[in-house]
């Protein structure tokens, strides 16, 4: 018996990394990964199961598929795929609106769950500007499919400039001892060299 079904979407951020349950996925979204709940019945438990999920998009296509053998115990669990989809600077996924997420138990579908993909906030920004000069309707899809994404460089934390202030103060203070040492061994040096009586 199915007590639920949905996904887990995970987005990285210069404060670490976010997870959230979700029926709105987008391509700022690092990936998401699918789950399920089941209610095992005590004639059904004690044995290997195969789980497997299909995630489709708006046109039909599969775009993820992944398959695990789990161990039913007697009554809930919940079983998460060990893989995510990759949304953030993948390609190969282009478009947005409703997507399919298909749960299949022994080769039996089980669960059906619809969500929503949305562009990232740079393809979005880039059709608003203008990028690009649709001819035709087809032409205008077609164009804002292929839009490459740009995964933005996360900024160092507060920790990872603290920890670069100290190796460079590090450097300074080793560079000035050794600087130090020389002039002192070149004293004792001079001071040591006899005159010449004329």
């Amino acid at each position: 018996l199915i007590m639920d079904v949905g996904l887990i979407a995970s987005q990285s951020s210069y404060e670490g990394r976010a997870m959230r349950r979700t029926r709105s996925a987008s391509k700022d979204d690092d990936g998401v990964r699918p789950f399920v709940t089941l209610n095992i019945e005590p004639e059904e438990a004690e044995r290997n199961a195969v789980i497997r999920f299909e995630i489709s998009d708006h046109a039909g296509e599969q775009r993820y598929v992944h398959e695990m053998r789990t161990f039913l115990r007697d009554g809930e669990m919940s079983i998460m795929a060990d893989h995510h989809l990759p949304l953030a600077g993948n390609r190969d996924i282009q478009g947005a609106g409703e997507w399919d997420l298909r749960v299949y138990i022994d080769g039996n579908m089980a669960a059906l769950h619809s969500f929503t993909m949305a562009p990232s906030i740079n393809e979005r920004t880039r059709r608003l500007a203008g990028d690009y000069q649709p001819q035709a309707a087809e032409e205008r899809y077609t164009q804002f499919e292929i839009i490459d994404e740009v995964k933005e460089e996360i900024p160092p934390t507060l920790q990872d400039l603290l920890n670069q202030q100290s190796r460079q103060q590090q450097r300074s203070s080793s560079r000035s001892e050794a600087s130090g040492s020389t002039d002192e061994g070149g004293a004792r040096r001079i001071s040591t060299t006899p005159r010449r009586r004329r």
